[in-house]
């Protein structure tokens, strides 16, 4: 599923939704991709009635959500097993659709003095749980919406087994560059998600 607006019309102007989810994958549907990496593959998911795309307790693993403009559903913008936010657990070790990937926690982030976006975050998912691969986990950073759904798509990282650490999540720090170029201004919030080396998409982290 790529380069659609899925709930919402094209020019962005009218509440086009619908009353379910934008995307909605189910017994035991796998390996699938919304989104995807290539240049424009992104879908626009808005103005749903549920969530922006809900992986329910039915489907497999597998199943990829990169990077797309997710906002204003009336669910969470990526919804993992039941309906509602899953929290995560401690080290990963839940299975479930998309075996229950965590997502990432954002410790904090700032504007520096030089106007560059500043992250520290960490993912609860030991390397026995989560298929690391070669690069580790990919973590897609975006600028929230206000219920918490990933709405501008900022830049990406890899969380690496060496940043897990021995036996806990070690804090990474990161910089994301100029803030106004990439579209976060002060007061903005963020949110990510996690995506381990088998295309298992978390949830988003949820913003407070």
């Amino acid at each position: 599923i790529r380069a659609n607006y899925v709930g919402t019309n094209a020019a962005l102007v009218t509440n086009a939704g619908n009353t379910f989810s934008g995307v909605h994958i189910t017994d035991d549907a796998h390996d699938n991709i919304v989104g995807g990496p290539e240049p424009d593959s992104g879908n626009t998911i808005a103005y749903n009635g549920g969530a922006g795309v809900w992986i329910d307790e039915t489907a497999g693993n597998g199943n990829l959500v990169d990077p797309n403009k997710i906002f204003q559903n009336g669910g969470i913008g990526i919804d993992i097993g039941n309906f509602g936010r899953t929290d995560n657990d401690p080290g990963d070790s839940d299975e479930g659709p998309n075996r229950g990937q965590n997502y990432p926690e954002i410790v904090q982030f700032n504007i520096d003095g030089n106007g560059n976006l500043i992250v520290t975050y960490k993912v609860d998912s030991t390397p026995g749980n989560s298929n690391y691969g070669f690069s580790g986990l990919y973590i897609e950073f975006f600028k929230a919406d206000p219920s918490g759904e990933g709405e501008l798509f900022l830049d990406f990282d890899h969380y690496t087994v060496a940043d897990w650490g021995n036996g806990s999540p070690g804090d990474k720090t990161i910089n994301l560059g100029n803030a106004l170029s990439i579209g976060f201004l002060p007061g903005h919030r963020m949110t990510a998600s996690a995506t381990d080396a088998n295309n298992n998409t978390s949830e988003f982290f949820p913003v407070a």
